[in-house]
This record gives C-alpha cells, sequence and structure tokens, in this order.
C-alpha cells in the first residue's frame, strides 16, 4: 500500500507539501507487466474520481476512489488485500478484477509526492504491518503518483549529465545517453561514471543506453547535457524521435561557434513545436551528486511548464527556484564561464583576492551590459543564474574553467592543458570568442571576455592580457 498525496476536493491532487498537481497521472510499475499509466478524471456526477488505464496482467479497469474530498490515494490489488490487513469499502464500477483505490485521512503516511515504495522496504510508511506490498501477494509493485513528466531522458553522460541524471531519477523515470557503449556499459554494472563523476553512484533505478533514439522514445522531458560543439548534431538527430508536446531544456553553458546562438535557441531552431527551458545557477557537478545543499533556477516562458520543471528537478537538498527569463538564464551561465578564466588566470599569476574580486566584478557588469542588449531582465545577473554561478564558479578549483585560467596565468599553453583534460570540456575556453564576437556583433563592450578570447586562442599571453587591461583609458564605474 503506497500513500501519494490526497484530493483537496477543489482543484486536485495537492502533494504532502502543498503542491497543486492539476491533470496528475499515476504509473504502476508491475514486476511482470511493466508500466501502466492511470491519468485522472472526474467521474460525471462529479463526486468521484476515476481511474482509466490497464495495471497489467487482469489488474484492468476504471477505479473510483469514492466521494472527493480531504483524502489520501493508495493502491493495491485487485482482491483489496491491503498491507495492514484490513479490508475497506471501495467502489469499484468494473467490477470484480479492477484494481482497488481507498480513501485515507490525509497525516497518516509520511511519503510525498512522487515518492516510491516497494513489497520489500515500505515497512509502516503508509500504515501497514510491516511487510510491505499486498499481504497475501508474491509480487512487488511501484507506485509513483504526482509525476510532472511520465519519463525523463538525459541526453549526455558528462560530469553533469550524470548528475542531472541521477537527481531526476529520485522523481521520475529517468534515462541517461551515453554516446560511448563502454560508458553506458560500465554504468549499468558499476552504478559509477568513472571517468566523469569517479566518487559518486548513480541513482539505482537510473536507466543507462548508448541508443539515443530508445532515450527519447516515450519521453516527455528531454534534457541536453552534451557540449555545445556537438549540441546542434544531437539536437538534429534525436529531434526526429521525439513525442509531440516533449518539453526540451538545456542544461549546457555556451554558445554556439560561428553562429553565436544560445543552445535555447538552437533548440527551437530544430524542434520549433516543442517547449524549451533551460537549467543555470551554481552548480559544481561533483557537490550536488554528493548531496551538499545547493539551488538553481530553471527557466521557462511557459508558466505552467515551469512549475512542472521545478517539481522534478527539486530533492531535499536540492532547492529549485522558477524564472520566466531564459535569455538572462543563458547569457549569465555563458560569460561566467568567460570570467572564470579570467579570474584562474589572475591566481595562476600569482595574485590575490583584491585581483579576483576586480575581475569578477567587472566581469558581472559585462554581463549584464550583453544581457540587456539581447533583451534579459538584468535583475536576472543578480541571483543565482548570475551572481550565484559566477561566486561558485570562480571561487573553486572544482570548476574546469577556473583550473583552465590558472593552468593558463602559470604559463601553460591551451593546447597542452586541452590535450590533458580526459576528455573534459572547459565551455569557457569555446563560448570565448563566440561571446566576444555576439558582443562586437551587438555593439557592447567586453574587454574581460575579449582578453579571455585572444588567450584561448594564442594569440595573446596571461599577462599581456591583464596589462592591457589594466591600462585602458580612466572612466566611471557605471561606464
Amino acid at each position: 500500500m503506497v500513500a501519494v498525496g490526497h484530493d483537496d476536493g477543489v482543484g486536485g491532487l495537492v502533494g504532502e507539501r502543498g503542491e497543486r498537481l492539476c491533470g496528475w497521472q499515476v504509473a504502476v510499475h508491475h514486476e511482470h507487466a511493466g508500466i501502466a499509466r492511470i491519468s485522472r478524471r472526474r467521474s460525471p456526477s462529479g463526486d468521484s474520481l476515476v481511474e482509466t488505464g490497464t495495471w497489467g496482467c487482469d489488474h484492468r479497469g476504471p477505479v473510483g476512489a469514492g466521494p472527493i474530498g480531504n483524502f489520501r490515494i493508495v493502491a493495491d490489488d485487485k482482491d483489496l488485500q491491503w498491507t495492514s490487513g484490513r479490508q475497506h469499502g471501495v467502489r469499484t464500477p468494473a467490477g470484480e478484477g479492477a484494481a482497488g483505490l481507498l480513501r485515507e485521512r490525509v497525516g497518516e503516511a509520511t511519503l510525498g509526492v512522487g515518492e516510491r515504495l516497494d513489497r520489500h522496504h515500505n515497512g509502516n510508511a503508509a500504515g501497514g504491518d510491516g511487510r510491505g506490498g499486498c499481504a497475501h501477494s508474491p509480487e512487488a509493485y511501484d507506485l509513483v503518483v504526482g509525476l510532472p513528466f511520465a519519463r525523463v531522458a538525459v541526453i549526455g553522460a558528462g560530469s553533469w549529465g550524470t548528475t542531472v541524471a541521477s537527481l531526476v531519477a529520485h522523481n521520475a523515470p529517468t534515462v541517461l545517453w551515453a554516446r560511448r557503449p563502454e560508458l553506458a556499459a560500465e554504468l549499468r554494472t558499476t552504478r559509477v561514471n568513472s571517468r566523469y563523476l569517479p566518487e559518486h553512484r548513480v541513482h539505482d533505478e537510473l536507466h543507462v543506453t548508448d541508443d539515443v533514439v530508445d532515450a527519447v522514445r516515450d519521453a516527455s522531458l528531454v534534457v541536453v547535457a552534451v557540449p555545445s560543439a556537438g549540441f546542434r548534431d544531437v539536437v538534429r538527430t534525436l529531434a526526429l524521435h521525439l513525442e509531440p508536446g516533449a518539453v526540451l531544456m538545456s542544461v549546457t553553458k555556451g554558445l554556439e561557434r560561428g553562429t553565436g546562438r544560445r543552445m535555447s535557441e538552437v533548440l527551437y531552431d530544430i524542434a520549433p513545436d516543442h517547449a524549451v527551458s533551460v537549467l543555470s545557477g551554481p552548480n559544481l557537478a561533483s557537490e550536488i551528486a554528493a548531496g551538499q545543499p545547493a539551488a538553481s533556477v530553471v527557466a521557462c516562458d511557459d508558466a505552467a511548464v515551469v512549475v512542472k520543471l521545478q517539481e522534478v528537478f527539486t530533492r531535499p537538498l536540492f532547492r529549485v527556484y522558477t524564472h520566466d527569463d531564459v535569455i538572462g538564464c543563458e547569457v549569465g551561465g555563458v560569460v561566467k564561464n568567460v570570467i572564470a578564466i579570467a579570474a584562474g588566470m589572475a591566481h595562476g599569476m600569482g595574485f590575490g583576492d583584491n585581483s579576483r574580486a576586480t575581475l569578477i566584478t567587472r566581469g558581472l557588469v559585462e554581463m549584464g551590459r550583453l544581457g540587456a542588449k539581447l533583451g534579459a531582465n538584468p535583475g536576472t545577473f543578480s541571483g543565482l543564474a548570475g551572481m550565484g554561478d559566477v561566486i561558485a564558479t570562480c571561487s573553486s578549483m572544482k570548476s574546469r574553467n577556473t583550473t583552465v585560467g590558472v593552468r593558463l596565468g602559470r604559463g601553460e599553453t591551451i593546447a597542452d592543458i586541452n590535450a590533458s583534460m580526459n576528455h573534459m570540456v572547459a565551455e569557457g575556453v569555446k563560448s570565448a570568442s563566440a561571446v566576444s564576437g555576439l558582443a562586437r556583433k551587438s555593439g557592447v563592450e567586453m574587454p574581460i571576455c575579449e582578453a579571455v578570447a585572444e588567450v584561448c586562442e594564442g594569440r595573446l599571453n596571461a599577462g599581456d592580457a591583464l596589462l592591457r587591461l589594466m591600462t585602458r583609458s580612466r572612466k566611471s564605474e557605471r561606464d
């Protein structure tokens, strides 16, 4: 018996934390019959909830859950043998053979919306006797309820893609696509991504594949986490197999070289009929994978979609805020990578906190200039996607961009640095030229980003770049 939420009799299912879950659906996993989805609607008389769908085996038919009110929906098998051993009066319009739902007063169970139990470990969470599942049946059931997305696909198994997939797998059925078959096989067998995230196991229920078509099949949310250099090619491939109405999300903080397009714009270019969103903020993958407290922002033009995204990404120690400024969130993520390289160069040259603070602060000014020109909300850059991301990235040697900057400041060449990075990508290296090009095209002055671009292209060394910045003409801080 698994608690899944309650109906408040007004606007639909409400979760443990009070979230409104209008249009909820239930996914029941039967170990022999697979997953069946059940959608919510009211009965013609309006006094009950009616679920319709196939539950696998002979668990079929619509089920009435009793009068609407302050009750909790739970599910069990067709014989109504509940974990507590008690029989409950349940109306089953389909008659014998229908799966049952029952009512319990809110507060008796402790599970939150989207959480799962099965017969092996649900204990007394829903008022049972500790055996879990059906008291008389050896068959296991997982019930996931209030799912904002029935299936999530994460495309890209780098450190951040792996972390995102493992995070979301707590809240929804999730599949991770890895480009290399050997990496996919390793993740399936060891549950560890030894190349990109070696110290952290992924969620036990995360599925992994090296077939991108298999990954996006039936996915209602597709999260793209591949580097900007290959972003368009990957999206072009998967776009042919997207489900109608699937939401697309970019978690890549880069610009497309040659076009200067943001990743959300690339998604719009290829899949214009789909809602597009971004996730941004202080996202050091190893810390989030370790379960350290953190926060991020999901941004989307569609107010209903962004709330669903917030729900599927939120975890007890990962707080997610909503935003409607897609442009600002992306510009913040892109420019902070370039700023991090600059701050790293100063550190590598032996300079202290004053130098780093100067570069960070003036870098934020450049971020705001470009964002305003492109139509972003200036306030975005004071939040998680702007200042928050800059602080985390520029303060941490866990950041690949900061590390690259430090090594450049010590005199290493960009070619040697790239060759030693174990296939990892520092987006700022590739984005610096695109950012400075976009700035010139937009008529925006961004001297720090321009200097970093020249260093990354091998046309300027770190010492000369810093000297050039410090000897620019004097002006007001507001300029």
